[in-house]
């Protein structure tokens, strides 16, 4: 009998170093769209922070120097919805990439695991062949030695 052997097992190593790869990406671009709808968040609070501000002492000075603010913030802020905006691409993207590299991993596991079947299946057959085989040797050597009449 010989030992089990799947021949495709260094695809499927293959296949695991990349789930693993792309895990990695998926984090990173997680983190990254995390890290982008942080920054947006914090700028709205500070565009919030600063009207409310400007309600609660309102001069011309303030109010000239709030208009300038509310214009750089409102380019940044849509610097910022642009930079999620991608971020979030980027993540769908890995998410799909992600998806497909498991489905793969997961594809090379159940083939595997049928040939391991289909191996025990041809082992146990081998063995039990092997077993008639000596039985119909032992009670043929027992018959012989059996007195003739």
């Amino acid at each position: 009998m010989k030992a089990f052997r799947f021949p495709l097992d260094r695809v499927q190593r293959w296949r695991e170093v990349r789930l693993l790869q792309q895990k990695a990406k998926l984090a990173a671009a997680a983190a990254s769209a995390a890290q982008a709808r942080g920054a947006l968040d914090r700028a709205r609070q500070a565009i919030a922070a600063a009207a409310v501000e400007i309600r609660n002492s309102p001069s011309g000075d303030s109010l000239a120097v709030y208009a300038g603010f509310r214009a750089r913030a409102a380019r940044a802020e849509a610097a910022l919805i642009t930079r999620l905006a991608e971020a979030e691409q980027r993540h769908a993207v890995e998410l799909a990439s992600t998806t497909e590299a498991n489905r793969n991993v997961r594809l090379l596991e159940k083939l595997r695991a049928s040939a391991f079947g289909n191996w025990r299946h041809q082992t146990m057959l081998e063995q039990d062949a092997l077993a008639a085989e000596s039985a119909l040797i032992r009670a043929s050597a027992q018959l012989r030695k059996l007195p003739e009449k």
